[in-house]
């Protein structure tokens, strides 16, 4: 089987992603569960009102207009705590798994910031019959955000082998 990228895919972001998907969704039942509460409080507060008062009839059509605003407010509140719910649930009876996939998130992030700043050192001089006239470099490479080279005397910094070339 081939790779599809010549490139080394990074699989984090995905990961990350569902991980990002599980918070959010419990996230927003919670406060899904918390709009339809206070929904419901606003509602028993103009029941009660008009049970209770005598309301004027520009009141009456004012309490009738929040009521109907409530009750929206509501229905939306309570189908997206309805559609979270199940996601909600899993997350919190499996909570060992998710901070499994945190960790195993965690590790394969190093992996791929290791992967992405490796560099290779000969160990022998088997090149050096063929290496390029008038350049002392054999390879280049970047390691923990410095760059090196190994030239005749061994790994150099790049930093201080350009500085070699121009005070010459």
């Amino acid at each position: 089987m081939k790779l599809k990228r010549k490139d080394p895919e990074k699989f984090s972001p995905g990961l990350e992603a569902f991980l990002d998907f599980l918070r959010y969704a419990a996230e927003q039942h919670e406060i899904a569960k918390t709009a339809q509460m206070e929904a419901d409080a606003v509602t028993q507060d103009i029941l009660h009102t008009l049970e209770l008062q005598d309301p004027d009839r520009a009141y009456m059509e004012r309490l009738a207009r929040k009521l109907k605003r409530t009750r929206r407010e509501r229905r939306l509140a309570k189908d997206t705590a309805v559609r979270t719910s199940c996601i909600a649930d899993w997350a919190s009876k499996n909570a060992a798994v998710i901070k499994s996939l945190e960790r195993l998130l965690g590790e394969v992030r190093r992996e791929e910031k290791k992967a992405a700043g490796r560099i290779y050192i000969p160990r022998t001089q088997a090149l050096e019959d063929i290496k390029p006239k008038g350049n002392q470099m054999v390879s280049f490479g970047r390691f923990q955000d410095t760059e090196y080279a190994v030239q005749e005397g061994g790994l150099v910094q790049a930093a201080a082998t350009e500085e070699k070339k121009g005070g010459d």
